[in-house]
């Protein structure tokens, strides 16, 4: 009879302690999703924080040099020299060895004719 007795007293202690550990093991996995949202929250604030100095630093600088140069290129045929500009000639014989191209970065007939 106090076996039975030991035992079940065994048995209800175990249970209690199973029941600590499913408890922590709970609080465990609570903290590692905390921390994978604290690291998904800062990889978002890094990346916003990225775009924000490209386009501050390299995006807004380019566009508006490239505003101006559009602009100097349209005002190209009120050149008094526009006949011999050298400017003019030039994107002539820019535009004339790259048809097809179509300002495509990538096209394999603007890489061989400037390095030729």
């Amino acid at each position: 009879m106090d076996n039975n007795i030991i035992t079940i007293i065994l048995a209800v202690l175990t249970l209690f302690g199973n029941c600590g550990w499913l408890v922590s093991h709970a609080k465990y996995r609570q903290e590692v999703r905390r921390i994978k949202a604290n690291a998904e929250r800062e990889e978002l604030d890094l990346s916003t924080e990225f775009v924000k100095q490209f386009r501050s630093q390299i995006y807004n600088p380019l566009a508006d040099e490239l505003k101006m140069l559009r602009a100097a290129i349209a005002t190209i045929k009120d050149c008094p020299r526009y006949p011999n500009c050298p400017v003019s000639k030039t994107m002539q014989q820019y535009n004339e060895t790259n048809k097809g191209c179509a300002g495509d970065f990538s096209c394999q007939k603007n890489c061989t004719t400037s390095n030729s």
